[in-house]
């Protein structure tokens, strides 16, 4: 079974194959004009329409899942992304402050402290 996202906001496309050994004996393509199970080898095709029909509806219902699934993992990503993004916008706060204003405090305690500190005792 493969899910694969696209670029923009359309339905993410679900492809699911089905194999015995090395050979593809059916497929379903979420992209396809009529979306359904299909045949890939002759042996499959004598299978009768409650076959493809139930098939189908597994492979929909896949593909469903895998659309939830995939929404949630983009979720998941967003909400990491603005956490960094988050952390990144603390860290340039805390960077900011070190080099400004933590600096400038630093430099006039040792300009009132300087006779206490430089003092050799």
């Amino acid at each position: 079974l493969t899910a694969v996202s696209r670029p923009g906001r359309g339905e993410p496309r679900f492809i699911a194959v089905g194999y015995v050994d090395d050979t593809q004996f059916v497929r379903f393509d979420s992209d396809a004009a009529d979306p359904r199970m299909e045949p890939r080898a002759r042996w499959v095709e004598q299978e009768g329409p409650e076959y493809w029909d139930r098939e189908t509806r597994k492979a929909n219902d896949d593909a469903q899942t895998f659309r939830v699934n995939l929404n949630t993992l983009r979720g998941y990503y967003n909400q990491i992304s603005k956490h960094n993004a988050e952390a990144a916008g603390a860290a340039d706060h805390y960077r900011n402050y070190l080099v400004g204003e933590c600096v400038e405090w630093l430099l006039r305690h040792l300009e009132t402290g300087k006779d206490t500190l430089l003092r050799a005792d």
